[in-house]
Formats: structure tokens, sequence, C-alpha cells
């Protein structure tokens, strides 16, 4: 009978530990220092491209390294603009842009490769008339780049070298499109239109 008492009394105090284990605890945890800290970085920023498109501004150039774009568009002190496109992405935002401006003779100086300005003139014709073809073309052009909208780094097109310093991005399986790809070429650090084209 004594050893039976004994249990019952270990029991009771089991069971007074048991049911005042919460509130110690409870307790302790309002006294705890909690310090929060506040983190600049984005929540994908370890991750290579997770910034979707707004890294692209400075994404490498056929694979080199990073670089920082400058404006776009710069309109200098003077009032004169001056286009930079250090990526293809950027040069069919300045196609556009000077196709709805009819800015010709900017169009003709900054974007229209060297190439293509000479082969215009060798034909007999003013290279600002590469400028008003393309106005004809504008839904054209247009239906082309909704097919690339981030340019060389849009999923899907196929860009390719097609010459020194040139190259093609290309959409495939649309018959519906008039030109299925732009050439382009690389003259110091700028894309220029070579011209568009069918496959």
């Amino acid at each position: 009978m004594r050893i039976k008492t004994q249990t019952k009394q270990s029991c009771a105090q089991i069971f007074r530990w048991s049911a005042a284990l919460p509130i110690v605890l409870f307790t302790l945890s309002g006294c705890m220092e909690t310090t929060v800290t506040q983190v600049n970085k984005p929540f994908f920023s370890g991750i290579n491209n997770a910034g979707g498109l707004r890294n692209l501004q400075n994404a490498p150039i056929n694979g080199g390294e990073q670089t920082q774009i400058k404006d776009p568009r710069v309109i200098n002190p003077d009032g004169t603009i001056t286009l930079n496109s250090p990526t293809i992405r950027a040069l069919l935002r300045h196609i556009l842009e000077t196709i709805a401006n009819e800015e010709e003779d900017l169009f003709t100086d900054q974007l229209l490769s060297t190439i293509t300005k000479r082969e215009f003139t060798d034909r007999g014709f003013d290279p600002v008339e590469a400028h008003r073809e393309m106005t004809l073309r504008k839904d054209d052009i247009r239906a082309l780049f909704r097919g690339m909208p981030a340019g060389e780094f849009t999923p899907g097109v196929l860009m390719q070298n097609v010459g020194r310093n040139t190259f093609r991005l290309a959409i495939k399986g649309d018959p519906a499109l008039y030109w299925s790809f732009i050439d382009v070429v690389l003259e110091r650090g700028q894309y220029k239109l070579r011209w568009f084209g069918r496959q």
C-alpha cells in the first residue's frame, strides 16, 4: 500500500509539471529578443535572370561581360538626339519610334548600317528611302517585332551569326509574317539595321 501511495504522488507531480510546462514556455518566449533585419535584395536575386525583362537592360552582349547601358534616347543640350543601341532590343525600339515619329534623318544617320547606306547609294537611291520603305511596311515590322519583344533575349527566337559582326534574329513557323527575320550589324558597340527578309 505504501508503494502504491508513492506512485500516486509521483503521477500527481508529473501531471502538475506537465500542466505548468506550456505556461512556463509561453512566459519564456515573451522574454526572448526578436531582431528584424531588412533585406534589400529581391527574393529571387540569387537566381540568374530571375528579374525578367528588367534585368535585360544590363544583360551581356554576345556572351560578353555585363554592360551598363546608357539611356537609349538622349536629348543633348543643343536639342539634337542621340540613340544608343548597345543591344538588338534597343535597336528594335528605336526603329519603331523613328517610324512613329517620322524621324527619317535620325534613323538614316544613327540606325541604318554603313553597308546598307552604301548599297542604297551604289544603286542610285538616297539612304533616306530605307526609312520610307519601312514606313510603308510598318505593320509588317510590328508583326515581326511582336514575336521578339525582348529582342535577342526572347525565348524561342533564333539568333545566328551570318557574317562579320552581322547577326540574324529569326522567327520560324509563322507563315503569316511578311518578314520573318531582321539582320543587324554591330558597329563600334552599337547595333545598326542591315535589313529585313524572309526565310
